[in-house]
């Protein structure tokens, strides 16, 4: 049997709920898009609550996996590496997070 932190457990059933979650979003959007509004296409130029909450639980998934892998190459790495590369990841880690941000908002 595998025997991971307690960190990593959590991480996993983080990633999990998120992921649920974000799929029970787009099942949702595409029932109201798909039977609800079948005939009205006008509907596709509005915007929904669940376009927006859906993008958000995605960008959330995508910035908790991406900051994981960027922990585990720091543990990885020796020297002066690991910090310049660390930090370079984190960099568009945070400015993806943001453009993301941005355009929820946006919207």
């Amino acid at each position: 049997m595998w025997m991971d932190n307690l960190r990593l457990k959590l991480l996993v059933v983080g990633i999990t709920v998120l992921s649920t979650t974000q799929i029970i979003l787009v099942c949702m959007l595409d029932y109201r898009f798909l039977v609800t509004s079948y005939a009205d296409p006008f509907v596709l130029t509005t915007g929904s609550w669940t376009i927006y909450v859906s993008s958000l639980f995605d960008y959330l998934i995508v910035i908790t996996v991406q900051m994981f892998f960027a922990k585990m190459i720091f543990q990885l790495l020796k020297g002066f590496r690991k910090w310049l590369l660390v930090v370079g990841l984190m960099m568009f880690i945070v400015s993806e997070f943001a453009f993301g941000i941005c355009w929820i908002v946006k919207e």
